[in-house]
């Protein structure tokens, strides 16, 4: 009777410790991908403001002669807003990136490790081949939405370089310079 009450007693505390193990596992894969989300979502908003700025530059590129000073001054002080924003976001997030680059690089080389391992049956030979592909194509993907904030803020440098020297002036300069 006693032992029968001790192993009642048992199996509901490893049931509530399974169930708790599930729900933090749960919670930690959403809370990477929400991570991996969240620095994609934030690169590609930047990456737009950046490429606006790019967009109107080229469609006035023929007409730079007809701009006065005011077109390049709004032109500098946008560059310089986004930019400071840029630099904030940074600022705040710099460590939630290098976490999710971090986590998905040391998963990839667990997924890795566990490949060299043999895998019988055709679905876990399936599931390996598709979990594997999904982390590198999600490395890759964070990687390059987050590199791509730097390559549109430079977008607007070939642009300006083109400008003719007659309509230089200290506000082109100033967005050459950034």
């Amino acid at each position: 009777m006693m032992y029968q009450q001790w192993y009642w007693h048992l199996s509901l505390k490893t049931a509530r410790i399974q169930c708790w193990e599930i729900f933090i596992q749960v919670e930690a894969t959403l809370l990477w991908v929400f991570n991996d989300l969240f620095i994609i979502l934030m690169s590609t908003a930047l990456a737009l403001r950046f490429k606006q700025i790019t967009s109107r530059l080229a469609e006035n590129q023929n007409k730079f002669h007809m701009k006065n000073q005011c077109f390049w001054e709004e032109i500098r002080e946008d560059y310089d807003r986004l930019s400071i924003l840029c630099r904030e976001l940074d600022n705040h997030i710099s460590y939630i990136v290098l976490l999710s680059f971090t986590l998905n690089i040391f998963i990839l080389l667990v997924q890795l490790y566990h490949s060299l391992e043999t895998v019988t049956g055709f679905v876990g030979k399936l599931y390996f081949v598709y979990s594997f592909v999904y982390l590198i194509i999600k490395v890759v993907s964070v990687s390059l939405y987050a590199a791509w904030i730097n390559d549109e803020s430079l977008a607007p440098a070939s642009i300006l370089n083109s400008v003719p020297s007659s309509v230089y002036n200290i506000e082109v300069k100033y967005l050459l310079i950034k």
